[in-house]
């Protein structure tokens, strides 16, 4: 779900820099580094000073790998040389969440060149975009069969998912989109009310809620820890953010869960939240 949010917040905020002519490599890193860094700086800093009291030396020692790793954002290949997710040794590595972080901050390296060099030969972001989360899911269904911890870990096996946000946000992005969301919109309504309703996109953003919960509570049943990553069936809560970014806040699933002012509030500090979770 973090990756499919953030996949479409990236490439919404490139493709339309690109197509503004205002994209800059410089600028986009600037602003990652102002989000990212200072948070997670104060949270290796912790990990560091709570270990040289509580750790034993060869402990502190993979910490201070893991920090490393951390600042470099590429714990995650360091986590897949040694155990998998959901040994129990790794229940002991403060700092095991970060693989995500390191994920995703390669995907910002990749990801915005390829849109800025497919957008230099011009052509079409979607196609781009579809070819690598192809590619990416591909690799994912493969590795699994081979080393379900290398499937967990690498980047090439995950982008698939940071990806399907950004052909969601190159999708809203096309210009037939709002004409295309009131036609179906037209059709679904028929299907949810007895009486006629107003096609304002309402009964369609109310069905694509149905859909991500429907997908988010598949996604449950199908988590489990003795599962260290279900390959194939990650389909399931990719497709449900998926589905509720789709939907917007219109919808009284949306409204009243995603919308409320608790909601909000975790919202604004889920990246800190994350970092010392």
């Amino acid at each position: 779900v973090f990756f499919v949010i953030s996949g479409y917040l990236i490439g919404w905020i490139i493709m339309r820099d690109l197509e503004q002519e205002r994209f800059s490599f410089l600028n986009f890193y600037a602003r990652r580094i102002r989000r990212i860094f200072p948070a997670l700086l104060v949270v290796l800093a912790t990990a560091l000073t709570i270990g040289w009291f509580a750790l034993l030396p060869d402990e502190y020692k993979t910490l201070g790998k893991h920090v490393l790793g951390g600042a470099a954002f590429i714990d995650n290949f360091f986590l897949w040389q040694e155990s998998g997710y959901f040994d129990i040794s790794s229940k002991l590595k403060p700092l095991l969440h970060l693989w995500s972080l390191g994920i995703e901050e390669q995907f910002y390296i990749i990801f915005p060149l390829i849109l800025y060099l497919s957008y230099i030969k011009k052509i079409n972001f979607y196609f781009i975009i579809l070819i690598f989360l192809i590619l990416s899911f591909i690799t994912n269904i493969y590795a699994y069969e081979i080393s379900p911890t290398m499937d967990f870990y690498s980047p090439l096996t995950r982008f698939w998912e940071l990806v399907t946000g950004s052909l969601l946000a190159a999708c809203v992005r096309k210009r037939p989109a709002k004409r295309s969301y009131l036609l179906i919109d037209k059709h679904i309504s028929k299907l949810l009310w007895r009486n006629s309703q107003k096609n304002n996109g309402r009964s369609l953003s109310l069905f694509l809620a149905i859909l991500g919960t429907t997908f988010f509570i598949i996604s449950i049943t199908f988590a489990r820890s003795t599962n260290p990553w279900p390959a194939w069936k990650a389909i399931f809560p990719v497709l449900g953010a998926s589905f509720f970014i789709a939907a917007g806040p219109i919808n009284a699933i949306s409204k009243y869960i995603l919308c409320n002012r608790i909601s909000l509030f975790f919202g604004k500090i889920s990246y800190p939240l994350y970092l010392w979770h």
